[in-house]
């Protein structure tokens, strides 16, 4: 779950602001718990109490995306870049929803966005990785993992993606590189141990 931000106003004196306050605390746990549409409904509350107290886009953009209303979390995500176009962890998150969405050329772009600003999120390196795998450029996605796991697991990583699609042929030959550079992998051992049975029962 992205980190949820907080309050920008402290100490709230105002009766506005202190309902405003118990609505941004709630909504917060309510997210945690997966509560969604509670907690976006008690953002929106607070926003309408107390406009400046809270960084209210940023959060309301992970809520409606978790509840499947694209077009205001993407308009939410805007309103949030608006204000804090070098966060990396927001367009970390941007880029995450258009993943989630299928559109790996905005995804692409957000991520390879939150690299420029922080070159060792480790977060959008690896979801670069999974836009450029969806995207069949296996060798631009292999050295994406790489820069976050090393070249052995990250080839033990492009196994397991192309195992997940039936492209067990490819995945064979991931798994066979990953322990050829780490023989001590033992999650591509025992992959490849699984696609052995699986070719046996097909024969």
């Amino acid at each position: 779950m992205p980190s949820l931000p907080k309050s920008l106003v402290e100490s709230p004196s105002d009766p506005q602001d202190k309902r405003a306050e118990a609505c941004i605390v709630t909504a917060q746990t309510l997210h945690q718990e997966g509560h969604y549409l509670e907690a976006a409904k008690l953002l929106e509350k607070a926003q309408a109490e107390s406009p400046q107290r809270y960084d209210y886009a940023r959060h309301l953009a992970v809520l409606y995306d978790e509840l499947h209303m694209p077009e205001e979390a993407e308009q939410a995500f805007h309103a949030a870049l608006a204000k804090h176009p070098n966060d990396a962890d927001l367009r970390n998150d941007f880029g995450y929803f258009y993943f989630r969405q299928g559109n790996n050329t905005q995804a692409e772009q957000e991520f390879r966005a939150a690299l420029a600003i922080a070159p060792t999120h480790q977060h959008a390196q690896t979801n670069l990785a999974r836009t450029l795998f969806r995207q069949n450029r296996l060798e631009e996605a292999h050295r994406a993992f790489a820069k976050v796991v090393g070249p052995a697991a990250a080839h033990q990583n492009m196994g397991v993606l192309l195992a997940q699609e039936g492209r067990d042929v490819e995945a064979r030959q991931a798994f066979q590189e990953a322990l050829k550079a780490n023989p001590n992998l033992e999650n591509s051992r025992e992959f490849l141990a699984g696609l052995d049975r699986v070719s046996l029962q097909t024969r």
